[in-house]
């Protein structure tokens, strides 16, 4: 039997030594990932207690599949408790989506600014943020996830690959359509990128 799938066991059973064991195997990983997502230290460190919290809470239902099934499990929620604080925060700003002329190449811009000290520029932010969300919700789910961490959070297709747990090309099929999607809607609303 493997380590990892002992000390699953033993935490199973109530074992505080066997979890503690368990998070320090998976701490360092999701800790990178989710400073990658929030890019502070302080939230970050916030993020993974919730996350191990979760953890602690789910551990009866995991079932383990192999040796690195409870890493990526931890990775999952760890992220998926990133997104949420993301989502809560609400402090992404949608700049910018054009494609670059003749490459092909789309970028979407945003900064993480606030203007709660100037009032025309909080309520410009204010209905970026309704667009951008509206726009964000016509995509899938998986669509949405993937440009949140290529182009939000500055990650490599091969990291967004990773902690999706699929391949390269899905990630960049994903993108592509989620890019398509995007454009499509700001046709149909009237916007012009030029």
């Amino acid at each position: 039997m493997e380590k990892i799938q002992e000390m699953l066991l033993a935490a199973k059973e109530g074992s505080a030594e066997a979890f503690d064991r368990l998070y320090k195997e998976t701490y360092d990983r999701n800790y990178h990932l989710v400073m990658k997502m929030v890019k502070q230290e302080q939230d970050a460190m916030d993020i993974l207690q919730d996350a191990y919290v979760k953890v602690f809470q789910k551990l009866s239902s995991f079932h383990y599949t192999g040796s690195g099934s409870f890493a990526s499990w931890t990775g999952k929620i760890s992220y998926n408790t990133a997104l949420d604080f993301l989502r809560k925060k609400n402090h992404i700003l949608f700049l910018d989506l054009k494609e670059e002329s003749g490459t092909g190449n789309t970028e979407l811009r945003l900064a993480d600014e606030t203007a709660s000290n100037e009032p025309e520029l909080e309520m410009d932010r204010r209905e970026t943020l309704r667009i951008a969300g509206e726009m964000l919700e016509c995509l899938s789910e998986e669509q949405r996830t993937c440009i949140i961490l290529r182009y939000i959070r500055q990650m490599k297709i091969s990291e967004i690959a990773l902690q999706c747990g699929c391949s390269e090309n899905t990630i960049k099929s994903r993108l592509s359509y989620a890019k398509k999607r995007l454009f499509d809607q700001l046709e149909i609303a009237g916007i012009s990128l030029d």
